[in-house]
C-alpha cells in the first residue's frame, strides 16, 4: 500500500467519523437546538453553530468532544 492511499483511507474514515458525530448532536438536541451548521472539527472533537429553539432564539456555538 502506498503513502497516499494511507492518507485516503485515513481522510475517509475521518469524514464518516465527522458525519457520525453530526448526525449524533442533531438527535441528541434536536429539542433544545437546531443545529445550522459545522463550523469546524480537529483532534479533539467539533464545534457547530447552533440556535436554540425555545423563544429566545439565540445563537450558539457548541462544541462536542471525541470521546476517543
Amino acid at each position: 500500500m502506498r503513502q497516499g492511499d494511507d492518507n485516503s483511507l485515513a481522510a475517509e474514515m475521518k469524514k464518516e467519523k465527522i458525519a457520525e458525530i453530526e448526525e449524533k448532536v442533531k438527535s441528541e438536541f434536536e429539542n433544545k437546538y437546531q443545529v445550522l451548521k459545522r463550523l469546524g472539527c480537529g483532534g479533539m472533537g467539533c464545534v457547530f453553530h447552533v440556535q436554540s429553539t425555545d423563544e429566545s432564539g439565540g445563537d450558539y456555538a457548541l462544541k462536542v468532544l471525541d470521546k476517543e
